[in-house]
């Protein structure tokens, strides 16, 4: 039973640990995108993954989806919402 607790508890701190790193990464590349106001949607990169799937199988690499590039008035809304 002890060694049953252990691992569950080893699981459990694994799992904590891995959704903090997540976490810290969305936070990074959210910080980056209002920073250089460059992104993608999902209609963007849909189709491109679903290409690159396809490109891959015949050894080639599709085109990837322009960035599109937030107003500044879009990137002042978002930082003010990222304060708050």
């Amino acid at each position: 039973m002890q060694t049953f607790m252990l691992e569950a508890i080893a699981e459990v701190t694994e799992c904590v640990k891995r959704r903090r790193d997540f976490e810290a990464e969305a936070r990074r590349r959210w910080k980056k995108m209002l920073r250089i106001g460059e992104y993608l949607t999902l209609e963007d990169v849909w189709p491109y993954a679903t290409a690159m799937a396809l490109a891959l199988a015949r050894g080639e690499q599709p085109a990837e989806p322009p960035l599109r590039k937030m107003t500044p008035d879009e990137q002042a809304l978002l930082q003010v919402s990222d304060a708050a």
